[in-house]
């Protein structure tokens, strides 16, 4: 298995991470790694399907970047 190590985390993230990880009966890393789970799990399919197979499927960087805001405000 890989390893990850995160730089900069915000130092609310982390205290809610924690208190998080203790309402849950686990460590700080083990509720990490659950978060980072779930959340890739129920993954946009719509992210999935504009990404496709391929570097970038023939769109642009610009497309791509335009896209995902607009997804990030749909989520909000």
């Amino acid at each position: 298995m890989g390893q990850m190590l995160i730089r900069k985390l915000d130092d609310d993230v982390l205290r809610k991470l924690k208190a998080r990880a203790k309402a849950n009966g686990r460590s700080a890393e083990a509720e990490a790694r659950e978060v980072l789970k779930s959340t890739l799990a129920r993954s946009s399919p719509k992210l999935s399907s504009l990404i496709g197979s391929g570097k970038h499927a023939g769109r642009t960087a610009k497309e791509i970047d335009r896209y995902i805001r607009k997804l990030r405000n749909e989520w909000r």
